[in-house]
């Protein structure tokens, strides 16, 4: 049920679209950070694999929900926050402490919601060009009345990195879609696609004092 910030006892934090807005983040890996008690750890650039640390505890000890739905990998755990793109995302929960009696194990150290579903209808578009190739376009749509909320948003990405083979791409898109029967039943469909490709411009088996460049190295994917 939604509650306010200030109503609850637990340690909670929410960043809105408005700040994400301030921030000019292309992930939620750029916002996370600034909550208390988030640390990320980014193995590159753009793209590359990044982990959450709520409070010191282990990468694999913080739930990850996208408007109520789990996505933490079933099998190890944890989260790769490299390529969750904030195009759409309206609002980011967290909550910081022990919450496995509530959200199942995975939530040792805390509890992260990314929300897209809009209370509001509106229209947005997003254009940006830059220095090393960096070319990233989204849009994104939402209708909302009392008994009915939708959203869907897409992006596309291109950024060629700072070095030989680490160009990254990407290709993003999400649906959501909630009819509200009465004031105590909800139905909802929800959907999420990612793809991605990208180079890994050094092998990190090595020390890092003696990075040794891998040009051919390739990492490509896709999560629902």
């Amino acid at each position: 049920l939604p509650e306010k910030v200030e109503a609850t006892p637990a340690a909670v934090s929410v960043v809105t679209r408005e700040e994400i807005d301030e921030r000019a983040a292309r992930d939620v890996a750029g916002v996370l950070p600034e909550v208390p008690g988030l640390v990320l750890s980014r193995t590159g650039s753009q793209g590359r694999a990044t982990s959450l640390f709520t409070r010191g505890s282990n990468s694999n000890h913080t739930l990850v929900l996208w408007n109520g739905i789990e996505i933490t990998n079933p099998y190890f755990s944890g989260y790769d926050w490299g390529r969750f793109s904030t195009v759409g995302v309206e609002q980011v929960e967290v909550v910081r402490g022990p919450y496995s009696a509530l959200y199942g194990s995975d939530a040792v150290a805390g509890v992260v919601n990314v929300l897209t579903t809009s209370r509001r209808s509106g229209f947005r578009a997003l254009l940006e060009a830059g220095g090393h190739g960096l070319r990233n376009g989204g849009v994104t749509g939402s209708y909302a009345n009392p008994s009915l909320n939708a959203s869907a948003s897409y992006e596309s990405r291109d950024d060629d990195g700072f070095a030989a083979n680490d160009d990254f791409s990407q290709d993003s898109a999400s649906v959501a879609l909630r009819w509200n029967a009465t004031p105590s039943f909800s139905a909802g469909l929800s959907a999420r696609y990612t793809s991605y490709d990208l180079g890994v411009p050094f092998n990190l088996n090595f020390n890092a004092d003696a990075l040794v460049p891998s040009l051919q190295r390739r990492q490509e994917g896709s999560a629902r």
